[in-house]
C-alpha cells in the first residue's frame, strides 16, 4: 500500500537487520510503521497539513502535533453530521457525508480533546440560526407530523439510548443524527443489553439503508428510508473489544480507526499564552452555524471527482488491497471496499469546507489539494485498520501474509523469478503461491521474468 514513491519496507521499521537464518524481522512490528513514528515526533508536522481548508487548519492549530490527525477526523466526522443536502454519487448510488470514526488510546493519551469538537454542533443545534432557515426546517418537520422533537436543530443522538428510543429519535429527526461518545464503556453496555443493542441500525445506516421497527406498545410502525447517521466514539484498547467482537462483525469495517500514545513527559499547559481554543472553538461554532443555515437554503450540492482523479483512486484501492490482504490479513478485505467510500465522503466534506464562503449550490469538482489529503489519510487509516484488527479476542493471526511479508523484505528490489523462488523455499512457500504473489499489486514487471516491489 505504497504512494509518491514510497516503498513498503519504508514502514516497516525504516529496514533494520533481519536475521535470515531464523526468518523473523523488528521490521514485521506494526506498531512501528511510519504514521505512529510521527505521532511520536513532537517536530514532526502532517505531510498534507498547510493543504488542508482554512477552516480545518484553524481548528487543528492549538494542538499538538501528535493530536492533529484525531482532531482533523474527529472534525470531519462531527461536520459530516450537520451537512444538508450535500451529496455525490457512488458505485450508482447517492451517498452522503456521514462517517464513522474510533479513536483507540490509553488514559492520559490525548483522545479527551475530542470534547472540543461538540462545540462545532452546539450553535446550530442551541438555534442561533436565522429566521428564514428556521421557517425551512420547520417545513421539513412538517412532512413527519407524528413526531414531536425538543428542537427542529437536534443533532446529537444519546449512545445510552435503548433500540425503541434511538430509532425513535432518529425518525423525529428525518433520520439524521450523530453519537458523539468519549467514554467507550458507555456504548459498550447499552449494545450488550437486549433492549439497547442498535449495532444492526448503525451497520444499515453506514450505507442509507432503511431502518424499519414496529413499536407494539403504541401500535406505531416506523420506517427511516434512508438514514444519515455520523458516530464519533473514542475508548482504550479494551473497551474496543466490548463494543466489536470481531471482524466478522460488519461494524468494523464501517470505521475510520485512529490511535493515539501518552506522553513520558508532563505537557507545558501554559506555553502558548498567545492561543485559545474557547475562542478557536466559538469562532468555528458560528462558522458552521453559517454554513448549514447556506446549505439547507441551497438546492443541493453534488461533488465529483475528476477523470484523472477517478483513475488515480481506482488504482490506489487496487493496490492497497492487495497489498494489505496479501502481506497484513485477508481479513482486511471489507474494510478495503469500505474505504474507498469513506475516502469519497472526506472528500465531499473537505470541497465543502473548501468553498464554504462561496455560494453553494450545483456541482463541484474536488480539489486537487483535498484529493491529496484524502489519500494521506487514506493510508494511516488502513494501516490503522490493521492495528486495529490485532486486537480483536477472535481474531486468529493470519501466517501466511506474516511470511509475506517477511518474504517481501527480504527480497532485493528487482528480482528474477527464479530467485524468488529459491528465496519463497526458505519460507515453505511453494512455487505455485510466489508465482501467484508476484502476480499481486506488490510487484511490477520489469522485463521477461523479472520483476521489482511496487512503488
Amino acid at each position: 500500500m505504497t504512494k509518491n514513491g514510497e516503498n513498503p519496507s519504508d514502514f516497516e521499521g525504516a529496514n533494520k537487520e533481519v536475521n535470515s537464518d531464523t526468518g523473523s524481522a523488528e521490521s514485521q512490528n506494526v506498531e512501528n510503521d511510519k504514521t505512529t513514528i510521527r505521532h511520536n515526533d513532537e517536530t514532526a508536522t502532517l505531510p498534507y497539513f498547510e493543504k488542508l481548508p482554512p477552516f480545518l487548519q484553524e481548528l487543528c492549530e492549538p494542538f499538538k502535533h501528535k493530536d492533529r490527525e484525531l482532531m482533523l477526523m474527529g472534525a470531519l466526522t462531527v461536520i459530516s453530521s450537520v451537512l444538508p443536502n450535500v451529496y455525490g454519487v457512488y458505485d450508482q448510488r447517492t451517498v452522503y457525508p456521514n462517517l464513522y470514526t474510533y479513536v483507540i488510546g490509553k488514559a492520559g493519551s490525548g483522545k479527551g480533546n475530542l470534547v472540543w469538537l461538540k462545540q462545532l454542533v452546539a450553535g446550530i443545534e442551541q438555534g442561533t440560526g436565522s429566521a428564514d432557515t428556521d421557517d425551512l426546517l420547520q417545513k421539513l418537520m412538517d412532512q413527519h407530523p407524528e413526531s414531536t422533537p425538543t428542537s427542529k436543530r437536534s443533532i446529537t443522538i444519546p449512545a445510552n439510548s435503548s433500540v425503541a428510543g434511538f430509532t425513535k429519535i432518529l425518525d423525529e429527526r428525518g433520520g439524521k443524527g450523530l453519537i458523539f461518545e468519549t467514554e467507550g464503556d458507555t456504548l459498550a453496555n447499552i449494545l450488550k443489553a437486549d433492549y439497547g443493542d442498535y449495532s444492526d441500525i448503525l451497520r444499515k445506516g453506514f450505507h442509507h439503508e432503511p431502518v424499519s421497527q414496529y413499536r407494539k406498545t403504541d401500535n406505531k410502525y416506523i420506517n427511516i428510508k434512508e438514514p444519515k447517521i455520523s458516530t464519533l466514539i473514542s475508548s482504550t484498547p479494551n473497551q474496543l473489544t466490548r463494543i466489536i467482537s470481531s471482524s466478522e462483525n460488519g461494524l468494523f469495517s464501517r470505521f475510520c480507526f485512529l490511535f493515539t500514545e501518552p506522553e513520558e513527559r508532563f505537557y507545558n499547559v501554559f506555553a502558548t499564552k498567545g492561543s485559545s481554543r474557547d475562542k478557536t472553538f466559538a469562532k468555528a461554532s458560528q462558522q458552521m452555524v453559517v454554513l448549514y443555515d447556506k446549505l439547507i437554503e441551497c438546492d443541493g450540492v453534488e461533488v465529483l471527482f475528476s477523470d484523472e482523479q477517478v483513475m488515480l483512486f481506482v488504482d490506489y484501492l487496487n493496490k492497497s488491497k492487495s497489498q494489505l490482504m496479501n502481506m497484513f490479513h485477508g481479513d482486511l478485505d471489507a474494510t478495503v471496499n469500505r474505504m474507498g467510500l469513506i475516502m469519497f465522503r472526506i472528500a465531499i466534506i473537505l470541497t465543502v469546507l473548501r468553498n464554504m464562503d462561496t455560494e453553494l449550490s450545483g456541482q463541484f469538482v474536488c480539489n486537487d489539494d483535498d484529493f491529496d489529503v484524502v489519500m494521506n489519510l487514506s493510508e494511516t487509516l488502513l494501516l490503522n485498520a490493521n492495528k486495529a484488527m490485532e486486537l480483536l479476542p477472535k481474531q486468529e493471526k493470519d501466517q501466511m501474509s506474516d511470511t509475506k511479508r517477511t518474504f517481501f523484505l527480504m527480497l532485493p528490489n528487482e528480482f528474477s523469478t527464479s530467485e524468488a523462488k529459491q528465496l519463497g523455499g526458505n519460507y515453505a512457500l511453494s512455487d505455485r503461491t510466489v508465482d501467484r504473489f508476484l502476480k499481486s499489486a506488490c510487484f511490477e514487471k520489469v522485463g521477461h521474468g523479472r520483476y521489482r516491489k511496487a512503488s
